[in-house]
């Protein structure tokens, strides 16, 4: 009987283990189209998304403008407020190591055919440790965990597969027995002999163990529902990597033409200058020019002017989307 006994204790501490398993990033080799159409593997590299954006746009002037942006941003008013939050949850989450405690005074009267009434008093303090042998309470932990990263990123797609990971986790963990210590400590008058101060001892001391048989199949839903959006999470990843790579590519496709554009229109505009002064000396020095051909040579100076400063604007805005779609802006 013993060996059956160590032999399924063996067996379950066993299948338990696997439920304490950290996250780790599962493999995988997305490929997206790369600035000349040839698949890339994506790798995490250091990038300009390390860099606190106070560092990226240093004009004094664009600085404040991005501070009053941020302050009056709605959106991320809302994920400070859910990060706080998670921070209250991922706190909570800790604190379920601690026993609770509780204050538990009683007091009544009683009087049983006539008889002279019988008052009893209990005053006591209670206390519930539950033991983490299966990981419920760790998994949570990591779960809460992994929910602030996410709330705090307000995207990383990584962070929820983490979540649901552990989510997953803790469903299995559902099917292992609870082990749950209690105990009381306190003053009581021994159920209805005169009242003295500060009356008897009350001691009490409790294990409890409660292996889930049937509930109707609910532990075994919330594994299957845990289970998909595990599922839901890793595809979701798979799918946010593919887009970070193609709105990287789409960046520096965009900061990449417009630096060529401005190389081509910055000879142009040089050009164009240099017409505009040769027309402007001939028709001061002789009869050959007349304004007309001034005017025009300055209207097309003009009109390379502001193409060039509308490339000058799509490369900048070709940085700021690299800088976006590689993560940065959190610091």
């Amino acid at each position: 009987m013993r060996r059956i006994i160590i032999f399924c204790s063996t067996v379950v501490l066993s299948a338990g283990c696997s439920i304490y398993k950290p996250y780790s990033r599962p493999e995988m080799k997305m490929e997206t189209d790369s600035l000349y159409g040839q698949g890339v593997v994506v790798k995490d590299t250091a990038s300009i998304a390390t860099l606190p954006w106070t560092e990226l746009f240093t004009d004094p002037m664009l600085q404040a403008l991005i501070r009053e942006g941020l302050a009056s941003n709605t959106d991320l008013g809302i994920a400070r407020l859910r990060v706080e939050e998670a921070e209250a949850t991922l706190l909570s989450s800790r604190l379920a190591y601690l026993p609770s405690v509780s204050l538990t005074p009683q007091g009544g009267l009683s009087s049983y055919d006539g008889a002279k009434t019988s008052k009893t008093y209990t005053l006591a303090a209670s206390a519930e440790w539950e033991i983490d042998l299966f990981g419920r309470l760790t998994n949570a932990k990591r779960g809460a965990r992994a929910a602030l990263e996410s709330s705090r990123a307000y995207s990383q797609a990584e962070q929820s597969l983490a979540q649901a990971f552990y989510a997953a986790n803790a469903a299995r963990s559902a099917f292992y027995p609870s082990i749950t210590l209690s105990g009381s400590a306190g003053w009581t008058n021994s159920a209805g002999v005169v009242i003295s101060n500060p009356g008897s001892w009350l001691l009490s001391a409790i294990g409890s163990l409660t292996q889930p048989l049937f509930n109707r199949g609910r532990t075994l839903a919330n594994l299957r529902i845990a289970k998909a959006q595990q599922e839901e999470a890793l595809l979701s990843f798979r799918q946010s990597l593919l887009k970070a790579g193609n709105e990287v590519n789409d960046a520096l496709m965009q900061w990449q033409t417009a630096d060529e554009r401005l190389k081509i229109i910055g000879e142009q505009v040089e050009s164009l200058q240099s017409a505009v002064d040769n027309t402007r000396r001939l028709m001061e020095y002789s009869s050959s020019s007349s304004y007309l051909e001034v005017l025009t040579a300055r209207q097309n100076l003009l009109q390379a002017e502001l193409t060039e400063a509308n490339d000058r604007f799509d490369k900048i805005q070709g940085v700021i989307n690299l800088y976006h779609a590689l993560g940065g802006g959190d610091q």
